[in-house]
């Protein structure tokens, strides 16, 4: 396929690259999105079609062949997670391909042999007490009692899909190794997996900060393992994570040193003609770039920028100037054909829209067109692609970017690559290169941070879907493009309307309750028309919480920019583990209950408010409860109006529900938030009887190790005539409650994002 497509491409004719990229990007997205796979044969066929029509229809070659293709690489990757059991507990010997050291644990991803004795991919946790004295590297190949299983996460509407994310990268099981003194190290690492990680450890401790030696060893090998949260943030809101990941830029900035590099030595060996010297430094520039590419494991973005450099090399051998379209849609081509699941990868549309957006800002530029101009343009054209891809839009990006990259580009890549190469034969040299560029790299994050506290960083927005996605993104192309100058100012408020755009809230008079999945724990948000509350923010654990993961996007997907109150039930850490994060990024919000580390009101029986004609009453705890156990204590809170009411109890005990039989008794609840995750301790059966919910919710996790829900509660609740969900096996759940209607169900998120690769639960209440 590739050959008939670079045929047009160096010889000037029309182009079928970009036709067929466009066809195999809708191909493969749609291979990726079935609900089930089709029957078996069905990619082969679909491959063999694209490649007999693709000289006389590039685009339906490109859409057959981006199917077919997805399909070869999911449906390969869906029955190694079907071989052999569900769960497993024994012996396994791992070839680590990756090692990414987190607080407390290492994550590390490489092969084993499966049960059909297949190799597999698999992703494991090793969680430590203290640090190991040889830790894992990768490139070793380890003895290691294992606990696998397969891939399941949470899902919730707008939060990072984990399931995803792991199908692609071929992950067909995942789990946490056992403590045992049977674990060892079978072989060290060898070749460039030994090298990358020798040389990452070289620069973290040649770097100076903590700050460089997270970000240099990132630009030379890709490992991005030890930036931390609060550095990932600082690069999003200023709008400067690419230049940390080894991207298209620093692939490009690499090939144009060695160009430079090759004619200076080709000049100074007297090599004859001017000509055969420009195609002698291409092949020098080519090589420098394909090593880079190399020692970064070879990303997504560098890939592309790789393939483009081919297409250059080969264009210039021959005197043609390709068209820079052309030459990104081979690119996309080459890609998808290796690796179709990259369609599921972030890098991928950033990068790509990266250089379409660039490609379409050089040609609108008028001469003499400055840098910033260019950034500005840069920024107009990703406004949309970034707020999709993560959520926000940084303010700062086009200043931060103007000042970061000439100091990425011209000073911190080149001095750290210089490092890498006279690291074997110098070491002292390279170390002290190393730490003019971690100086450089400190002075520039103090510099990043000192603007966002001055100034507006980032906006959060509701995240364009669908239709308004491709409405804004071809807006912005419009507005860049030289043929649409007239409609500049209309392309750009289309752009901004996307942004601003945000799902409609509940009805005047009406309330959503949203039971977000968190694994096991619990989160539970609360609309009215113009107000929102958090009730529980979920679990914490060593480097994160449900907080950050979960309740913060499931927040901004529903375009909540203002949380009023957040109310924490008690301490607990599966209630109250991300109650900090949330608390941090609403700084204004009322606090109740457990709030961790910020002053917060108590829970009193009694208290109420009223939002948009929707009452809020706190009936539990009682200020003369006396001793009880913080689960006990728990802040039990019913949202009411005259349609309906859903009654969230935390985790009180049967004690505490025979004190709310009596209010049981005056309201009808149609939606249960089932008490302590369905423990055996809570839904006594007078409770039960006399809540006589609609649905009755159990937020718990597959597989947790408390069993919960107990099989006798779940019986006990759906003998009352409840239908009932888990939050594990169903994702996210969403209810509706309007003034003059019945509430309803209105999104089961597996359900709604049912894929073959992933379980997409029963998408009905159990019976």
């Amino acid at each position: 396929m590739i050959p008939g497509l670079i045929r047009p491409l160096v010889l000037g004719r029309r182009r079928p690259p970009l036709a067929a990229a466009l066809g195999m990007l809708a191909g493969a997205w749609l291979g990726v999105s079935l609900p089930s796979l089709p029957p078996a044969g069905t990619g082969i066929l679909a491959v063999t079609t694209a490649a007999g029509i693709v000289k006389r229809a590039p685009a339906a070659a490109g859409l057959a062949a981006g199917f077919g293709r997805a399909l070869q690489a999911g449906g390969g990757i869906v029955s190694q997670r079907r071989e052999g059991p569900q769960a497993t507990d024994g012996w396994i010997t791992m070839s680590l391909r990756t090692v990414a050291e987190r607080p407390g644990r290492f994550v590390l991803t490489g092969t084993t042999r499966g049960p059909g004795g297949r190799e597999q991919r698999i992703r494991l946790n090793w969680y430590l007490r203290g640090p190991l004295a040889d830790p894992p590297r990768a490139g070793e190949r380890w003895r290691l009692r294992a606990v696998l299983r397969q891939p399941r996460g949470t899902l919730n509407p707008g939060a990072w899909d984990y399931e995803g994310y792991l199908f692609r990268h071929g992950v067909g099981r995942v789990g946490y190794v056992r403590k045992d003194p049977g674990n060892r190290r079978l072989a060290g690492a060898r070749g460039l997996q030994r090298w990358r990680s020798e040389l990452s450890l070289a620069i973290a401790r040649a770097a100076g900060s903590p700050i460089a030696a997270a970000v240099l060893p990132a630009l030379a090998t890709g490992h991005r393992g030890n930036l931390s949260a609060a550095d990932w943030e600082l690069l999003s809101v200023t709008g400067t994570a690419h230049l940390v990941a080894i991207s298209g830029l620093h692939v490009g900035l690499v090939g144009l040193m060695g160009y430079v590099l090759g004619l200076w030595i080709l000049a100074g060996l007297r090599f004859p003609g001017a000509l055969a010297r420009s195609d002698g430094a291409r092949l020098i520039a080519l090589t420098a770039a394909t090593g880079y590419a190399a020692l970064a494991g070879f990303s997504v973005p560098s890939r592309r920028a790789l393939v483009m450099l081919c297409a250059w090399t080969l264009a210039g051998f021959l005197r043609r100037r390709p068209r820079g379209g052309d030459i990104l849609g081979l690119a996309a081509i080459a890609i998808l054909l290796f690796d179709p699941l990259a369609i599921l990868d972030k890098g991928f549309w950033m990068s790509f829209a990266a250089v379409a957006t660039l490609l379409a800002v050089a040609a609108g530029r008028p001469r003499g067109g400055g840098v910033l101009s260019l950034q500005m343009g840069l920024w107009a054209g990703l406004l949309v692609p970034t707020g999709a891809v993560f959520g926000r839009v940084s303010l700062l990006a086009p200043l931060a970017n103007l000042l970061a990259v000439p100091v990425f580009s011209l000073f911190v890549v080149p001095v750290t690559l210089a490092g890498v190469l006279f690291y074997p034969a110098i070491p002292a040299l390279a170390d002290i290169l190393w730490r003019g560029a971690g100086l450089a790299v400190s002075l520039l994050f103090g510099l990043l941070e000192l603007s966002t506290a001055a100034l507006p960083s980032a906006v959060d927005v509701a995240g364009p879907a669908g239709l308004s996605l491709w409405v804004g993104a071809l807006a912005a192309v419009l507005g860049l493009s030289p043929a649409a100058r007239f409609g500049k100012v209309a392309a750009l408020g289309a752009v901004l309307l996307v942004l601003a755009a945000r799902p409609a809230p509940p009805a005047p008079g009406a309330f959503r309750v949203t039971v977000l999945d968190v694994g096991q724990g619990l989160s539970v948000i609360v609309q009215t028309h113009r107000h929102a509350m958090v009730y529980d923010a979920g679990p914490g654990w060593q480097g994160g919480d449900a907080g950050r993961f979960s309740v913060l996007p499931v927040l901004r997907h529903a375009g909540v920019r203002k949380l009023d109150t957040l109310l924490i039930s008690h301490p607990d850490r599966d209630h109250a583990g991300g109650g900090m994060t949330v608390a941090r990024r609403f700084g204004s919000a009322a606090r109740l209950g457990a709030v961790p580390g910020e002053p917060a009101a108590p829970c009193v029986r009694g208290q109420r408010w009223i939002w948009d004609e929707v009452r809020f009453d706190i009936w539990h705890p009682a200020e003369d409860d006396g001793p009880a156990s913080d689960n006990d204590r728990s802040c039990v809170l019913l949202v009411s109006h005259a349609g309906g009411a859903t009654l969230v109890p935390g985790d009180v005990g049967a004690r505490v529900e025979a004190r709310l039989l009596s209010d049981l008794a005056d309201v009808a609840v149609d939606l249960m938030i089932v008490p302590h995750h369905g423990s055996r301790t809570s839904s006594s059966e007078p409770f039960v009887a006399a809540a006589s919910a609609r649905w009755a919710v159990f937020a718990a996790a597959v597989g947790n190790r408390w069993r919960f829900p107990d099989p006798g509660v779940a019986a006990r609740w759906r003998a009352s005539g409840a239908g009932t969900w888990m939050t594990g096996r169903e994702g996210a759940l969403t209810f509706e409650f309007p003034p003059g209607d019945p509430p309803r169900l209105v999104a089961v998120e597996r359900a709604r994002r049912c894929r073959y690769w992933r379980s997409c639960g029963s998408g009905r209440a159990r019976p």
